[in-house]
C-alpha cells in the first residue's frame, strides 16, 4: 500500500531518487491498471521480458516470495525479487540474487525517466513496479518472484503474465478498499489468476477458498489447493527455525524461519518453483541449501537471547493469531510480554483483545514519526479501555520493559514501520546476537 511506505523512507543526500518517490506518497488510494499499462508502454514492456511467479494473499506472501526466490537462486537461476514494504531501506524492495538495487542505479533510472514522470500522474507504487521490472530486464534475470502490493485484480503488478500464480492465506485487512467479507477480499486476490496459468492456493477457510476456486474456474486457470498436512510435518520447532520432513523427499530439512503458519508458506514456495521449472526436478541438495539460508527479517526475529526478545511484523488479526499460537508452543510455561506498536488505521481493539485473552502481559505504544500515527489521546483511551500501560513511542516503552524482573520472552509486534527505531535502540543499548552492525 503506497501510503504505508512513508514511515520507512529515510532520505540521504546521495539518494535523489527518493525525492521523486516521496512527493508521490499520500493522497487517496487509486487502484487500476491504466497508469501502469501506460508506464509499461513507455518502458517498452519490461514485464514481458522475464518469466515470473506472482504471489498474492493477506498474510505470508512476502515469505513465499523470499523462499521461492532463494530456491530458484540455489537452482542456479539469476533471480529477481520484488517485495513491499521495506523494513530499513527502500532498496530492499528490488533484489537480484539477494543483492539490493544500488542507490546509484535508482538515481540514474529515475533521472532518465524524469521528463515522462513529470508529465504523468503516476503513483509511488506504480513507479516501484516499473523500477523492479525495468531492472529485471536490464539485468536479464532468468526468473522473477513478484509480490502483489494490495489486493490483486487492480494492483499494478497485475500487468504480468506469470508462469505460476500463488495465493496465500486470505484474511481481513484493508477492508475499506477490498471489502468487508472474506469472499469479497478473496475475489480481489483471485484477480491475479489468468487463463492457462497454473495456480496454487493455500488450504484455508471455506468462504475464501470456495470463492477463489470459483474465480479460477471462470478464468480457466488450473489450480491446486495445498494442504500442508499432505506434504510435510514439523519434526522440531525452535525460536530460530524449524526442522521439517518433506514426504516427497523422505528426509528432513532445516528451515531458517519458524512457526506452523510458515510451513504452508514454505510449501507454496516449493510447489511454485516446481511448477516454474516444469520438467526439471527440484534437487534435494539445492532445496536444502535454500531453506537453510532464507533471509526474511522481521518474522519472529530474535533480537536478544537473555531475556529473549523477538520482533514480528504481524499487524492484522490473522497475523496475530499465528504469532500467539507460535509463542504459546515455544514458551508453554512462560507468561510472555507483548509490546504492540499501533497505527490509527489498524484493527487495534480486535488485536489487543486477542493478546489479552492469551494470558500475556500487554503494553502498547504509538509511532509518532508516522503520518499514520494514532492520536495520543486515542492511544491513552485504548490503554485505559484494556487496562494496559501505553507509551508515546517504542523508545519510551523499551527502557521500562528492559527493567522487568523476570526472564519471560518479550515480543515486539504490530507493524513494519518500527524497524528503524528497533535497530537504533538495540545498537545503542543492547548486545546483538552476533558481531554485525545491523539487525536487519
Amino acid at each position: 500500500m503506497e501510503k504505508m511506505a512513508m514511515a520507512n523512507i529515510e532520505q540521504e543526500p546521495h539518494q535523489r531518487y527518493l525525492s521523486e518517490l516521496y512527493k508521490r506518497l499520500g493522497g487517496a488510494m487509486r487502484l487500476g491498471l491504466e497508469r501502469t499499462e501506460a508506464f509499461m508502454e513507455y518502458l517498452e514492456h519490461p514485464e514481458t521480458s522475464f518469466p515470473s511467479i506472482h504471489v498474492a494473499g493477506t498474510n505470508g506472501k512476502g515469505t513465499i516470495v523470499a523462499a521461492a526466490a532463494r530456491i530458484l537462486e540455489c537452482c542456479g537461476l539469476k533471480t529477481g525479487r520484488f517485495t513491499s514494504p521495506h523494513l530499513m531501506k527502500f532498496n530492499e524492495r528490488i533484489r537480484i540474487d539477494g543483492e539490493m538495487i544500488s542507490d546509484k542505479q535508482l538515481d540514474y533510472t529515475i533521472n532518465k525517466w524524469q521528463a515522462w514522470l513529470d508529465s504523468h500522474d503516476i503513483s509511488f507504487f506504480e513507479i516501484c513496479t516499473g523500477l523492479a521490472f525495468y531492472e529485471f530486464r536490464r539485468q536479464q534475470v532468468d526468473a522473477a518472484v513478484v509480490e502483489v502490493g494490495l489486493g490483486g485484480r487492480l494492483d499494478s503488478t497485475n500487468v504480468l503474465l506469470p508462469r505460476v500464480s500463488v495465493i496465500s492465506q486470505i484474511d481481513y485487512d484493508h477492508t475499506n478498499i477490498l471489502g468487508e467479507k472474506l469472499a469479497e477480499i478473496a475475489a480481489e486476490k483471485a484477480g491475479i489468476l489468468k487463463r492457462g496459468v497454473p495456480a496454487l492456493l493455500l488450504s484455508q477457510a471455506r468462504e475464501s477458498q470456495n470463492k477463489i476456486l470459483e474465480k479460477a474456474k471462470e478464468q480457466e486457470a488450473s489450480i491446486k489447493v495445498v494442504d500442508p498436512a499432505d506434504y510435510a510435518e514439523i519434526e522440531e520447532l525452535k525460536p530460530t527455525g524449524m526442522r521439517i520432513i518433506l514426504k516427497e523427499y523422505k528426509r528432513s530439512f532445516w528451515v531458517n524461519l519458524t512457526g506452523r503458519h510458515q510451513l504452508g508458506n514454505i510449501l507454496l514456495a516449493i510447489e511454485a518453483v516446481k511448477l516454474f521449472l516444469g520438467g526439471e526436478k527440484l534437487k534435494a541438495e539445492a532445496l536444502a541449501e535454500a531453506l537453510a539460508t532464507i533471509y526474511w527479517p522481521g518474522r519472529f526475529q530474535q533480537l536478544q537471547k537473555e531475556p529473549a526478545v523477538f520482533y514480528d511484523v504481524a499487524h492484522n488479526a490473522g497475523g496475530f493469531k499465528a504469532l500467539l499460537n507460535l509463542v504459546k508452543e515455544l514458551f508453554p510455561k512462560d507468561r510472555p510480554a507483548f509490546l504492540i506498536a499501533l497505527l490509527r488505521d489498524k484493527a487495534a481493539p480486535e488485536i489487543l483483545s486477542m493478546v489479552k485473552e492469551a494470558d500475556a502481559d500487554l503494553y502498547i505504544c504509538g509511532i509518532p514519526d508516522s503520518h499514520r500515527a494514532m492520536d495520543p489521546g486515542e492511544l491513552c483511551d485504548l490503554g485505559e479501555r484494556f487496562q494496559v500501560p501505553s507509551y508515546p513511542s517504542l523508545t519510551d516503552a523499551l527502557p521500562v520493559l528492559e527493567r522487568r524482573n523476570n526472564k519471560n520472552p518479550l515480543i515486539i509486534a504490530g507493524t513494519h514501520y518500527i524497524a528503524n527505531e528497533i535497530q537504533r535502540y538495540w545498537l545503542s543499548k543492547w548486545e546483538l546476537l552476533d558481531d554485525t552492525r545491523h539487525i536487519f
